[in-house]
């Protein structure tokens, strides 16, 4: 039986955007807006589905993330916050 690859995809709550622009390192590289967002984030996953790749969002909380990167000492960016949602996609499959 082979396995199917399942890419985390971070999923932010509207409250808890602005929030998240105070504390990345790379404001540049999201949206202003929660909605804007959530419109570019929803036609990722659909190209990514479009090529058979299973998705899971993962609900984010902002502090959580904020703790997470502040333990291993790593600034809140793009790359940061994809390690932290496949940690706890693989936390979730260990359980």
């Amino acid at each position: 039986m082979s396995q199917v690859a399942v890419y985390g995809f971070c999923w932010y709550k509207p409250e808890q955007w602005q929030r998240l622009r105070e504390i990345v390192d790379d404001p540049d590289d999201i949206e202003d807006t929660h909605e804007e967002w959530k419109k570019g984030a929803n036609k990722a996953i659909a190209e990514f589905q479009s090529q058979g790749i299973q998705v899971k969002k993962v609900s984010i909380n902002v502090e959580e993330l904020l703790a997470w990167c502040n333990e291993r000492g790593v600034p809140v960016n793009g790359e940061s916050r994809s390690e932290y949602v496949t940690d706890i996609l693989r936390q979730r499959s260990n359980k």
